[in-house]
């Protein structure tokens, strides 16, 4: 049996970003579809929570303050 580790090891980051981009299709696609409801939103997010495998995904607002970027706190 052949080793193939060499030829795994370039291909993983590219299944990644594949991964990643199918997620941010089908979010894509969530927000057009349901662009008036309030759903989109967590069932867009879902689609990338699910892509990046992570528990939790976030959305900020960076602002910009007198030509620095800082998060903004909802003020």
């Amino acid at each position: 049996m052949p080793d193939i580790t060499g030829r795994m090891q370039p291909e993983r980051p590219m299944q990644n970003q594949l991964r990643y981009l199918k997620g941010i299709a089908a979010a894509s696609k969530c927000l057009i579809k349901f662009q008036e409801s309030g759903q989109c939103i967590n069932e867009a997010l879902g689609c990338i929570r699910e892509a990046a495998a992570v528990g939790r995904v976030y959305i900020y607002e960076n602002m910009e303050n007198r030509g620095s970027l800082v998060p903004d706190n909802g003020r």
